[in-house]
């Protein structure tokens, strides 16, 4: 039987036939392939068309011309089943094969959409087109922070290396720096540090209260946000990750005593990466 879920756009038709045969006829059949057979690995090789001259005179496709041929058209096959031929199960047999349409038409065609739709990639190794990427590392940049930067008052940030957040939606920054600076030339500070800073010293700046950034150690690596006359820190050490929203900008500086950053040397270079929250 010929299945299919969407039947409209389908034409012509199949003539079926169900004869019966009887358990003689089939013994009687079989014998003589069983001779056929040695026959024909007894006598020497034919030629194609001997074989076919062979085939030919048999004409055992004559023995099976249907006697009540069962019209199947596209009329009648929502009626067709199995009651519409005869059966016996003494000869009947039952043959399965898989059936082409298991799901609707229009599921087909929204599977075939969905896979299209992925076949459709951007330029960029991201997501497909027409989708936002979330929670991915997209971009990111590097920065060069000298020591002697410093926030001038008057000037604010001035030349402060800076991250600004233009992606319209709150994006996570991770910050990792690399290299080491001081800050100072007098002696103890003129120590080479990280990005965590004079961890050494820092006892000694908290007691001072001098800091640019209280209760952070001297010549750590800080990440700040300017509001109006007030700097508030985002982050600070060498690994540093924080969320800016939209049009939000963090600047970087070594956290020093204002006024006093004339003297520091050397740089952290800073390697940052940014993704959607």
């Amino acid at each position: 039987m010929f299945l299919d879920t969407y039947k409209e756009d389908n034409q012509g038709q199949i003539i079926l036939a169900i004869e019966p045969v009887s358990l003689t006829h089939l013994v009687e059949e079989k014998e003589k392939v069983k001779e056929k057979v040695a026959s024909d690995s007894d006598s020497s090789p034919q030629t194609l068309s001997e074989e076919s001259a062979n085939k030919t005179d048999t004409k055992v496709h004559d023995y099976y011309r249907p006697e009540r041929p069962v019209s199947v058209n596209l009329g009648n096959l929502a009626t067709l089943s199995f009651d519409s031929f005869g059966r016996d199960p003494a000869r009947d047999i039952v043959c399965v094969t898989p059936v082409r349409t298991v799901v609707r038409r229009e599921q087909e065609i929204t599977i075939i959409r969905k896979i299209r739709k992925v076949e459709e990639i951007d330029a960029s190794p991201a997501c497909p087109v027409n989708t936002t990427q979330v929670s991915q590392v997209q971009q990111g940049g590097e920065l060069t922070v000298k020591a002697d930067y410093f926030v001038n008052p008057s000037d604010a940030p001035g030349d402060l290396p800076r991250i600004t957040n233009d992606q319209g939606k709150k994006i996570r920054v991770e910050v990792t720096a690399f290299g080491q600076w001081n800050y100072g030339k007098e002696e103890g500070i003129l120590e080479s540090v990280t990005g965590k800073g004079n961890l050494n010293l820092k006892k000694k700046e908290d007691a001072e209260n001098d800091m640019l950034f209280k209760g952070i150690a001297p010549a750590a690596l800080v990440a700040f946000t300017i509001q109006g006359n007030e700097y508030q820190c985002k982050a600070y050490g060498d690994k540093q990750t924080f969320e800016l929203n939209p049009g939000e900008t963090v600047y970087f500086i070594n956290n020093d005593q204002p006024g006093f950053y004339q003297d520091n040397s050397a740089s952290l270079t800073v390697k940052w990466m940014w993704s959607f929250v």
